[in-house]
């Protein structure tokens, strides 16, 4: 999902919001209510990227920080290195 014109926090907080808001969801399976979390990473141009492909790579990683730190959490990107 892309937020176009904000700046990552801005970005964080739209993310944290949906997260606080799907986290509120149930889903009823095999009669049992089951709870719903939602890990996302946020990467932003050009901090974490100059191009798409950038982009995508740092917010996956951030992703996978998420899951790997509990899951139901948004993580941003860290910053690109410039050599």
């Amino acid at each position: 999902m892309a937020f176009a014109g904000m700046d990552v926090e801005q970005a964080f907080e739209r993310a944290e919001d949906i997260r606080r808001k799907v986290a509120l969801l149930t889903m009823r399976a095999d009669s049992v209510n089951v709870s719903i979390t939602m890990p996302a990473g946020i990467a932003c141009y050009p901090q974490h990227g100059g191009d798409m492909a950038t982009l995508f790579v740092a917010a996956d990683a951030a992703l996978y920080r998420a899951k790997n730190d509990g899951r139901n959490r948004v993580v941003i990107a860290k910053a690109m290195q410039v050599c």
